[in-house]
């Protein structure tokens, strides 16, 4: 039975709004969609699953920040800010609803922001959670230095037609101790693919196959 959770807000803003549904009540898996790329689009919507599948209990957030007028026509810094306040309180809220023994978080593009601000800022013990960045934002954004600050365990999933393919950007995640990057060929940010959708579906299956084998290691 999936039920609404309601995460009050530090910027005095609506609680921010996440589907729980119970599992095993060991571990927690938190989903962090994208600007428009719901819980629901076939990456996260996959990707949740691994964990569904193994007993975690999931929390999938209900982001409305496409729908927010002031949201959109705010300046850079101001987007980043208010994604990062929502970001730890997200992290604040849920960490201290039970003592799980692991925490997953699961982001992709702006939802990468979201985990990067509340790990950067110390919420959730490293040795506790584990971070599955897809997609991350990385190009002209605060997320590399975010992930600078959390000395934790994670995987990075890119696509190589996807705008934070850049040199510069590979180099400094593959200096970040304890992360795992994986490049998927052909694949853009939103994980379609120039060939169509059988090339995107298959691009889309290499990705959670890459996440799953890196999620039991981490057992």
């Amino acid at each position: 039975m999936t039920e609404t959770l309601r995460i009050p807000s530090s910027t005095g803003r609506p609680p921010l709004r996440a589907d729980f549904t119970a599992g095993k009540g060991r571990d927690l898996a938190v989903v962090l969609p994208g600007l428009r790329y719901g819980c629901d689009r076939p990456l996260l919507r996959g990707t949740a699953a691994l964990f569904e599948r193994a007993g975690c209990d999931m929390a999938r957030l209900a982001f409305d920040y496409a729908e927010d007028e002031a949201f959109m026509t705010a300046p850079d810094a101001e987007q980043f800010a208010r994604i990062a306040a929502d970001g730890r309180d997200i992290g604040a809220h849920l960490s201290a609803m039970r003592a799980y023994e692991r925490v997953w978080l699961i982001g992709k593009s702006l939802g990468t922001l979201s985990m990067g601000a509340a790990l950067s800022a110390g919420i959730g013990a490293s040795e506790r959670t584990r971070a599955v960045w897809l997609t991350p934002s990385l190009l002209g954004t605060p997320l590399l230095s975010w992930m600078r600050n959390w000395p934790g365990v994670g995987v990075a999933v890119l696509g190589t037609e996807d705008p934070s393919n850049r040199p510069e950007l590979l180099e400094a995640l593959g200096r970040q101790p304890g992360l795992t990057l994986r490049m998927v060929a052909g694949a853009d940010h939103g994980f379609d693919h120039a060939e169509g959708r059988d090339a995107a579906r298959r691009a889309i299956g290499e990705a959670i196959d890459t996440v799953e084998q890196w999620r039991k290691q981490q057992l």
